[in-house]
């Protein structure tokens, strides 16, 4: 179940800054590339709430199921590394839309106009995710603990992991971990990892 929690104000700052953040991202290379595996035929589901959801579902969702599952009128924008808005398609600007569907390994804001639950299809085929230096938005698709991430990605490497719940290294390096409330990723989750240098998150 997708819920802000205490963190909802840095989440909610978060899509409005990374809303046009996100206009230069594909080019700039922020996000990485992911490898994977088989598909799983398993399914889950998602609460999305009211406005903003910073959400990693693991399913090849395309726009249209999208719009079915969570009624076209309600889904006002999906945005990641492509964008769908509503009201683009409202003002006779549908081109301006290039979201398709979601993609592997790749997290995204949704911003709907009420809380919907949504069933969907996992797709538990992803082996790695590269992380580019400075942010990537992404979609992780196992429940890995940050000690497990850290001992992946490098303690020294690992800056932040800002979701439903944020780890700051410089929290540690001051003396103030206790403002850390990062245990582990959650499915369907998801998060901003920002990297001081190129690396593979293994799953």
């Amino acid at each position: 179940m997708i819920i802000l929690g205490k963190s909802q104000k840095f989440v909610v700052i978060l899509a409005l800054f990374f809303s046009t953040f996100l206009i230069a991202a594909d080019s700039a290379g922020i996000s990485g590339t992911v490898t994977t595996l088989p598909e799983s035929s398993q399914t889950s589901s998602a609460l999305l709430k009211k406005d903003w959801n910073l959400v990693g579902i693991n399913s090849l969702l395309t726009l249209d199921e999208l719009k079915s599952k969570m009624g076209e009128d309600n889904l006002l924008i999906i945005s990641g590394k492509t964008t769908y808005k509503k009201s683009n398609v409202d003002n006779g600007k549908a081109f301006l839309n290039d979201f398709k569907k979601f993609e592997k390994g790749q997290g995204y804001w949704i911003k709907l106009s009420h809380d919907k639950k949504i069933d969907f299809k996992l797709n538990y085929d992803v082996s790695e995710i590269s992380l580019k230096k400075d942010w990537n938005l992404i979609n992780p698709p196992k429940e890995l603990t940050l000690e497990q991430i850290k001992q992946r990605v490098g303690a020294d490497n690992l800056l932040i992991i800002s979701g439903a719940t944020t780890y700051k290294k410089s929290n540690v390096d001051n003396g103030k971990a206790f403002l850390n409330d990062f245990t582990h990723f959650e499915e369907p989750q998801g998060y901003w990892i920002k990297v001081a240098h190129d690396v593979v998150l293994k799953f």
